[in-house]
Order: structure tokens, then sequence, then C-alpha cells
């Protein structure tokens, strides 16, 4: 069921009936083979593939299609009711939301409520006025997906904040209303102990709330592969659970009692870290344990984790598409089957150590790097696709990580309890789980250090390519357990292979320039990148979400941005300027003129003018003011890209080296004299009615064009003097 859904869910409802079919004829066909059917294995394929099928199809018309019909409705009377606190994004306030009516009708649709200034209300509050309604990531492919597995199909935002909130009393609130207290109350219980980057990274550790950590910190995490150790997952959960149980079973307590009240610590666990889709698996296969324990029954580990999907999957068929769940089930399954299959046979290796002491050691070191092993293999597929990168540093990083990360989860927790009682200075786990957070955020800033163990992979066939090469490597070494010469020479071959491929496939994609143009309505933003580096040119527009787009870019292209090149601070050109500085600082900027209130933001940043040339080993640019109208000349050694930033500029002004670009990018209309470089490709960014008037030009001149128009962002990627478009 876990796989099927995961598969299809990228998919349109049409694919998912097609395959309903086949598995519902495969079925048939084997419950008519008596061999077969005797097995019940390859029937139990099939069923439960078919049930993950109907799901998905149910999903998608009983729940998702109702609440895409909203989409793209303006001035709509919502009424709803907002569900947790506000996330702090972009510069903009989000709050998920219940919808209950829309224009009088009543629904139960899931909303988040976007707002340039915060709502003055709590959870459970209701806040009512005129929304419009869009479809969430509908510029981006990944934001929809991630969307999407949560059920969250829609957003909504008040252009004139004009809504009425009603507070409700707090009596009258539901019970998770206590729950969201809790959890502010441990935040602040720990905040109180450790106010400072350690206490953020704590907050993380113990309740997966990853908002105060700053972006260096979270990027080091994120770009060692070990960010799941600050989201709480099923590693936070079994931990509590098991030093619940064993402090439990070390008084008079029944064994039965014991279990039962580790089973309600586990639920509490999960409400208090917010029913994430990876605590709610590691929450159903710890209730499983702790339930057999009562009832004395044996315990299966691999059927567990079906338990806790299956369930997931009957109740929430999209989460299969979430990526979270997807590690956190791979990563799983991958120690599940180590600890079966391969742990006895290492152990039986480590015997031979006669060293009491030696042994011992090794026996540690050897598990926790082959359980690392294991659940990285299991979800490198998974991560390669969705990181474009992959850290050969994440082996001992993961080593050091969740030791410590457990450690401090303990010793900040129990901290933070104290604290309510004790000085800081007589607080002893306060000061010990202090000591070891800092531990942590250097070891990881260190680690980080090393781009070299970065492999970067910019295409999802090359990450496909090396998925394929590193499970074939996998299952070889799997299949040489069978101490048969011929597997472990072809394990050695395979483990070569891939590793060339990895190395040489990685140093050619990393050269690729990647410019995207962002459909953000009337402006221009556009981003490029090459080998590790990223320039920013304008950051202007009308669109809502302009800012998060734009930075969600950036995020994805490393979270760097090296330099900005701002003309002036009218909208069209600067609009998003402060929400994306907020988020990413720029290096260098180079600006005519900037929107005020960034001083205090770019204290750090190396300031030019707009004309001023830049140039690195990767990218140059030169930038021109014509009679108040701009322009700027990027040139990588792949590419080159004229940005005109006013629709009145005068094209036949520029040098004659400069009018042979291979793209010229231009705003609301094609300059003047532009007809002129007939071989170049244009790309128009304007609202979706200015971009067909002008498309009807560009079809009369017979040249290369393509434009935003409200479709998504348009994306060039060049390789070797070769350029292709997509829109993505």
């Amino acid at each position: 069921m876990f796989f099927v859904t995961a598969l299809l869910f990228e998919f349109e409802i049409g694919v998912t009936a097609i395959a309903l079919g086949v598995f519902a004829a495969a079925l048939v066909v084997s419950l008519l083979i008596r061999n077969v059917r005797k097995t019940r294995f390859l029937p139990a394929i099939f069923a439960s593939a078919a049930v993950a099928c109907v799901l998905l199809i149910c999903e998608t018309v009983f729940v998702y299609n109702p609440a895409m019909e909203y989409a793209g409705k303006d001035n709509c009377l919502i009424r709803a009711e907002i569900t947790d606190l506000p996330e702090l994004k972009y510069g903009n306030y989000y709050y998920e939301a219940n919808i209950l009516e829309i224009n009088g009708e009543k629904t139960d649709i899931d909303v988040r409520l976007s707002s340039s200034t915060a709502i003055e209300a709590t959870p459970y509050d209701i806040v009512e006025g005129n929304f419009n309604i869009y479809a969430l990531g509908s510029s981006d492919e990944s934001f929809f997906q991630s969307y999407k597995s949560k059920g969250l199909f829609l957003g909504a935002y008040s252009s004139d904040n004009a809504y009425s909130v009603f507070q409700v009393d707090t009596d009258e609130k539901p019970f998770m209303y206590k729950i969201i207290e809790l959890r502010e109350g441990i935040k602040k219980a720990i905040f109180k102990i450790m106010p400072d980057d350690n206490g953020a990274l704590a907050v993380a550790l113990i309740l997966g709330d990853k908002s105060n950590l700053s972006d260096e910190i979270y990027s080091d995490f994120t770009e060692l592969g070990i960010s799941h150790v600050i989201c709480v997952s099923g590693f936070h959960l079994s931990l509590w659970a098991m030093l619940i149980l064993s402090v439990l079973n070390k008084t008079r307590l029944n064994f039965r009692i014991c279990n039962i009240l580790a089973a309600c610590g586990v639920v509490l666990f999960m409400l208090i870290a917010g029913f994430t889709y990876s605590v709610m698996r590691a929450g159903i296969m710890m209730l499983v344990f702790l339930i057999g324990n009562i009832f004395l029954r044996q315990r299966d580990s691999l059927n567990s984790l079906g338990i806790a999907v299956s369930v997931l999957a009957v109740f929430k068929p999209f989460s299969m598409g979430a990526v979270s769940l997807q590690l956190s089930v791979l990563a799983t399954a991958g120690i599940i089957l180590y600890t079966l299959y391969l742990e006895p046979e290492i152990s039986c290796a480590l015997s031979g150590i006669k060293n009491k002491f030696l042994n011992k050691v090794s026996g540690k070191v050897v598990s926790a790097f082959m359980i690392t092993f294991s659940a990285t293999a299991f979800t490198m597929p998974v991560g390669l696709v969705m990181r474009n990168s992959f850290n050969f540093l994440c082996f001992p990083a993961n080593m050091v990580a969740v030791p410590l990360s457990g450690a401090s989860m303990v010793t900040g927790a129990l901290g933070a309890l104290l604290g309510q009682f004790v000085p800081v200075g007589y607080n002893l786990p306060s000061a010990v789980a202090k000591l070891l957070c800092r531990i942590l955020i250097d070891f990881t800033s260190w680690l980080s250090e090393f781009k070299f163990a970065t492999f970067g992979i910019s295409t999802d066939k090359t990450a496909v390519l090396f998925c394929g090469i590193f499970l074939f490597c996998l299952l070889t070494v799997s299949v040489s357990v069978l101490k048969k010469k011929v597997y472990t020479i072809g394990a050695a071959v395979f483990a070569f292979i891939f590793s060339v491929c990895l190395i040489s496939l990685s140093i050619a994609e990393s050269d690729e320039t990647k410019i995207t143009v962002v459909d953000c309505g009337n402006g221009t933003s556009v981003l490029v990148s090459c080998n590790g580096e990223n320039i920013l040119v304008g950051a202007g527009g009308s669109d809502f979400l302009g800012a998060s787009d734009i930075t969600g870019l950036i995020e994805k292209a490393g979270g760097r941005l090296n330099a900005a090149f701002i003309p002036d601070a009218d909208d069209s050109a600067s609009a998003y300027l402060s929400d994306v500085f907020r988020e990413v600082i720029p290096d260098v900027v180079c600006s005519g003129k900037l929107p005020d209130g960034l001083d205090l933001l770019l204290q750090q940043t190396e300031k030019r003018s707009f004309t001023e040339n830049y140039s690195t080993e990767n990218i140059s640019v030169k930038s021109y003011n014509i009679e108040n109208n701009y322009c700027s000349h990027i040139e990588t050694y792949d590419i080159s890209a004229v940005i005109c930033f006013d629709p009145s500029f005068d094209y036949g002004a520029l040098p004659d080296e400069m009018k042979a670009a291979d793209i010229i990018i231009f705003r609301g209309n094609f300059p003047f004299g532009v007809f002129e470089c007939t071989d170049s490709f244009y790309i128009l960014n304007a609202e979706e009615e200015r971009a067909v008037n002008v498309q009807e030009s560009f079809n009369i001149s017979g040249n290369r064009f393509v434009s935003t128009g409200g479709n998504g962002n348009i994306i060039i990627r060049a390789l070797n003097g070769d350029f292709k478009s997509e829109r993505g």
C-alpha cells in the first residue's frame, strides 16, 4: 500500500484508475491459479495494491476535487476557524485554518490563511471576511506536492485585511488548545534556561519547532543530511517511550500497568509534537509494541511498520506522498532489515576479537555505522531527488549527531522542568544540555566547511541514474552475505562504478548555468545560478506570492545569495526586496536606489553602484542606465542574457556585443529595436492579459518567444553552449 500510493501520488487520477484495473485483473488471475492462491503471497500484494488505488481515487474524487473547485475565486466571504499558531515567513503571517463556510455554504476544508500583518486571534478563534482563494504551490510542482500530501490544497488572503475576528472563550475551545498551550509552555521553559542558539536547537530537538533556528545552523544540518535530528520523528518518540518504560519498570508497578502508562506517554508526545506523519508512524509502531507487551504476544518489527503505514494510508491516503513520511518509512525499513539479516552475521564476525574491551567498542562503532548506512541506503533515492545533492560526511555526522541529539533532548527537557523550581546556576541538566547543544552546533558547522564532500546533482534524470546504480550496488553487497566470491567481487565492481559515476557526472552537471525567470506578475525577478554561485537580478512584481517564490528558489539553489542587482526602489524592480533580504542576505548589492528600511539588514553586505561591473570566476554582469532606463547583461561560459527592467528601454543603444545575447528578458513590452536580434530567445515577464497581447506581436515577427503570463516560472538550462527552456 505504501509503495503503490507513494508512486501514484503525483499522477493524474486516470493513471491510478488504469493501475487499479491492472492490479484487480492480476488479483483475479492469482486467485484462479491454485498453487499461487495457496501461497497467499501474490494475492495479498495485488489486493493491497488495488486497495491503495481505491483509496487514492476516493480521496481525489471526494476531498481534493471539491476543494479545488474554489481555487481562483476572489472576494469570497469566508468564515474560518484558526487551528494553530502563526508561522512568520517571507514577511507574512501564515495560519492553518478550517473553513466552516464559503459564501454562506457550509464546508469542511483546511486552508492556509496568509496576512501581511498578524491576525489578533488565538487558536480556535473565528475569522470572517472577504478573501481571495488560490491553489497552493501552483507556481512550483514540489511545493504543490508538499502541500497536497499534508491535505492543504488551498490558500487564502485578504487584499485589504478587511476581516473580523470573533474571540472564543477559552473554556469553549477544544482539547487541542490545551495541547498548544502546553507546547508553548515547554518552549518558554527551554528558552528560560537557554536563551540563545542552544535553546533554539533544544526546542527543535524536543518539539520539532525550527522557527527559532538561525539560517546558518539549519543550513549546516541540511547540507550534512542530518536534518532529521531536528525534526521530531520516530527516533525522538522511541527514545522517550523506552525511557519512560525503563523508569516505570524499576518501580513496583505491575508489568502491564507500566506498559499502559508508557502507551499514554506515547500518545501525549504525539499530541505535543503535532501529529506529524513521521511521529504518527513511529507512535503507532510503538503502541503496537506496547500492546504486544500488555497481552504477552510476540511482536514483529516489519509487521508493525506495515500496520502503521496501512493505518495512515486508510485515513490519509495523500500522506504517502509526504517526503518526511517516505524518508521515515524507508529509513525504518532499512534499519529493521539490517537488524534481522545482517547484524547476526556481523556480530558473528566480531566475536573473533578476544579482548573484551575492543570487542565491545568495535561492536558499538560498527553497529552505529551500519545502522546509519542502512537508513541512508534506503532513503538515498528519495533524498537525491529531493535535495539534488549528497554529502558523504553524512555517515560520520549521523554517528555523532544521533547520540548527541538524544542526550541533548533528554537533558534539555529535564533542565526545563527543573528550571521552574531551581535557579539556573544550580540546574545541572540545563548546563549539560547547553554544553551538548553547543558541541552539536559547532560539530555540524565544522563538518559543513568540507565542501568537497558534497556532490551536486542538477537534473532528475541524473538523480534517477544515481539511485539505480546505488540500489544495484546495495543489492550486490547484500547478496555477498552468502560468502560466495563472485558476489563479493561483483559488490566491489559495482561500488567502484557507482563512485566513478557519482563523481564524474556530478562534476559535469555542476557546470550547468540555470536562469529562472520568476512568474511575478508585472515586474522583474531573475535568479541566475552557475557552479554554486547565485545572483538575483531584480526582486519586483505584483504577484502575491512573489517573495516566497524568490526565497524558495534561493533555498533550492543552496540558500546563499552572492550578489543582488537592484536599479531603483520602484515596485517593478524591488517590491519583494525587504521580504527576501529578511530570509537571505546577499554578499554584494549593486544598486541605484534601495527601498527604505534595508540599512539594518545590509550592515555586513558590500554595497556597489548598479552600473559598476561585477565579475567572478563563473558570472560577469555589466549594467547600464540609459536615460533612467535600466538593463543588465549577464554572461557565463555557457550563455549570455540581457535583462531589461523598463518596457521603454532603447535596446539599440547597447554595445553591439551585448545585442548578440542568447536570451533577452523584458517586462511588459518589447524594448525599442529589440527585433534586430532575430537569433535571440525572448522571455516576457508579464501578467496573463498583457502576455497574450505581446504574444501576437512576436508571432508576427517570427521570433522564438515564451512568457510567464501567470502560468509558472521560465527556467533556462545551459551547458556546453547549448540551452533549453522549461516551465517550472
